[in-house]
């Protein structure tokens, strides 16, 4: 996929960075809200149709993800030494659990 090219603009009203969060935050809610009804919901034909549109969501969460580290490198360091950090927990525990192999 081609990389997101946004140019941000000098003005006082939102930033860039500030306008792809309360996106991100919208598509988590919208994650959060299918993934309930599909709990909920008995009709084969309308649970498809809500899975369909949950992955939609997915899809866009990244996209948002994915814009806002190219705009916001700060978040995007804290981000890879977060993945960092998880890659060596489970690396230990996966040892602990299944020896040093």
């Amino acid at each position: 996929m081609d990389t997101l090219q946004i140019t941000p603009k000098k003005t006082w009203g939102p930033t860039n960075k500030y306008i792809l969060r309360t996106a991100i935050i919208s598509e988590l809610r919208g994650i959060n809200l299918y993934e309930r009804l599909i709990d909920m919901v008995e009709d084969e034909d309308i649970k498809d149709l809500l899975l369909e549109i949950l992955k939609d969501k997915k899809s866009h969460l990244g996209e948002l993800f994915r814009a806002l580290l190219e705009i916001d490198k700060e978040q995007a360091e804290e981000m890879k030494l977060e993945h960092k950090e998880i890659e060596d927990a489970l690396e230990r525990e996966f040892k602990e659990v299944f020896g040093e192999d």
